[in-house]
């Protein structure tokens, strides 16, 4: 089915769909010359204005929103950001390496606490709701309670009760339904505990490609699954991370909601170096540090020295 072309804005003139996103697309101001983001939202969603949404004044975390435009059935919000790509986009992409991956993880667990402390719950989290811009910072896609209780709102297909549109999606996890916690599924309940569970499965697939519980589109199944946790460790599936990072997630995905944590940081010392055959290892001292690539010739050449010196006077006190 091919993607509804984005129509002319006011001042504003169509340029091209951001990847990872049907909804998102890149428009240049017709004044300024400068791009920004506009997302479509459909006409079931409620009309809101900029003061509407939420956390619109916190721009280093949520998407902040300029104006919306009302165009036939549905509403064109823009974002002041030329952003580059979503989340779910660049988690496909080989290219994204496990540094950036990592800070990313981290940026999105920061941006939980700000909601957390502002008394804002989300609970709707995707990676094709996260937004990166072009030097790779993270922001989070506008949002308003009301667009996203339009979002999560429970439909019925073929006598089973599931959640939201995004079931269809033809991606290796099963859309919007693999990042509600099990309160969501089961009761309708959401609180700021479930921002958690989805950040642990949103983390986990940008550390994997896959989802933490695989692709399930049946709650019973998909809770049972819940419930044993992730079916496999990060550090089996990826060897550029450590154990550490399996054990965050660990805590942000566990059924019992008065139990789960964000980590206070994501440290780069939660990547790891495999060893690979055929690649040398950097020099270690006696403490296993790291000894500087500039000092190891003179540290081998040192120890050389030693050793001849020592054999020298063996030799001679032994005549």
């Amino acid at each position: 089915m091919p993607t509804r072309p984005f129509p002319p804005l006011n001042g504003l003139t169509f340029e091209s769909v951001i990847p990872g996103s049907d909804r998102l697309a890149r428009y240049r101001d017709s004044v300024d010359g400068r791009c920004v983001t506009v997302e479509r939202h459909p006409a079931k969603s409620p009309a809101f204005q900029p003061g509407d949404l939420t956390l619109n004044d916190e721009p280093e975390v949520v998407a902040h929103v300029t104006e919306v435009h009302t165009v036939e059935d549905a509403h064109y919000v823009v974002c002041a950001e030329d952003f580059a790509a979503t989340v779910g986009a660049r988690i496909q992409d080989r290219r994204w390496s496990a540094r950036d991956r990592l800070r990313t993880i981290g940026a999105l667990a920061a941006s939980l606490r700000v909601l957390q402390a502002r008394g804002v719950v989300h609970g709707d989290l995707t990676p094709e709701g996260l937004l990166l811009t072009h030097d790779g910072a993270l922001r989070i896609a506008p949002f308003t309670a009301a667009t996203i209780a339009v979002a999560t709102a429970p439909v019925t297909r073929g006598g089973a009760r599931t959640f939201g549109p995004t079931l269809s999606r033809e991606r290796a996890t099963g859309g919007a339904l693999g990042y509600l916690a099990p309160e969501q599924l089961l009761a309708s309940t959401t609180t700021s505990a479930s921002d958690i569970f989805s950040w642990g499965c949103i983390a986990y697939e940008m550390a994997t490609g896959r989802s933490p519980f695989g692709f399930v589109t049946e709650l019973t199944t998909l809770v049972a699954a819940m419930a044993k946790g992730p079916a496999r460790s990060i550090a089996s599936l990826s060897g550029e991370f450590s154990p550490l990072l399996d054990e965050a997630v660990a805590r942000a995905v566990r059924v019992d909601s008065s139990s789960r944590a964000l980590p206070e940081v994501v440290p780069e010392a939660w990547l790891t170096t495999p060893t690979q055959p055929g690649v040398s290892q950097p020099a270690r001292d006696a403490q296993g540090a790291p000894v500087p690539a500039s000092s190891a010739p003179r540290a081998l050449l040192a120890a050389i020295a030693t050793l001849l010196i020592a054999s020298a006077i063996y030799f001679v006190t032994s005549r």
